[in-house]
């Protein structure tokens, strides 16, 4: 009977820490470190209408939406780049730093 009762409250535990919101979340760690004027430009309603209008024009010659990365100082830059390791493929974050390497050309 112990083993009966045993079972789902571990079952029950595992579960809540398995998808607890945690203090190590890399974008929950993101978002505190902007100020409340980054976070206005960083943060868009999902219905909004530039999430669809993107394009790999140079900033300069066409206004993007968003903050950018020299807004953002060096630790607000590390938490950036946690994130994108987080939740990008290592594929998928090798080519990210290289596109914005070539920013730089």
């Amino acid at each position: 009977m112990k083993k009966i009762v045993l079972i789902p409250i571990l079952l029950f535990m595992a579960f809540l820490y398995a998808f607890q919101l945690s203090n190590t979340d890399p974008a929950t760690n993101f978002l505190k470190s902007l100020d409340e004027e980054q976070r206005e430009i960083t943060q868009f309603p999902f219905d909004d209408l530039s999430r669809n209008s993107w394009h790999f024009l140079p900033g300069a010659m066409w206004p993007r939406a968003g903050i950018q990365l020299h807004e953002l100082n060096p630790h607000q830059k590390e938490l950036l780049f946690k994130l994108l390791r987080v939740y990008l493929s290592e594929s998928g974050y090798d080519k990210t730093i290289k596109i914005i390497g070539l920013e730089r050309v």
